[in-house]
């Protein structure tokens, strides 16, 4: 289902994607909204490019492949990080959910 709306998505879908993942940026500051995306087209079986992206943007991308074919993949290290990647979630939603004010307000002012 996904994957073919990936492969030609409507025209509108950029700008709102980008628009939707600058918006959790004030939640999840190291989000890179292109690395994201081109993950997500990864995962969906998608080839990707990555030498289009900027160097942080490359390293994000590299960073959840890495997660995801080595950490999780692996017995041990599996047993190890997947708790704390867990909590980390967990901690996002709970933060999001108590202090959306507070925190849209640090990132993007008063007014």
């Amino acid at each position: 289902m996904f994957k073919p709306l990936m492969e030609s998505p409507h025209e509108d879908f950029p700008s709102m994607c980008t628009a939707l993942l600058l918006g959790i940026k004030a939640f999840v500051p190291s989000n890179d909204p292109e690395g994201f995306l081109l993950f997500t087209k990864f995962l969906c079986g998608i080839d990707v490019n990555i030498a289009k992206l900027d160097v942080y943007g490359r390293m994000m991308y590299r960073f959840q492949d890495f997660i995801h074919t080595h950490i999780l993949n692996s017995p041990f290290w599996r047993v190890v990080f997947k708790p704390i990647l867990n909590f980390n979630m967990w901690f996002a939603v709970f933060v999001c959910e108590r202090f959306t004010s507070t925190i849209s307000a640090l990132h993007f002012g008063r007014r």
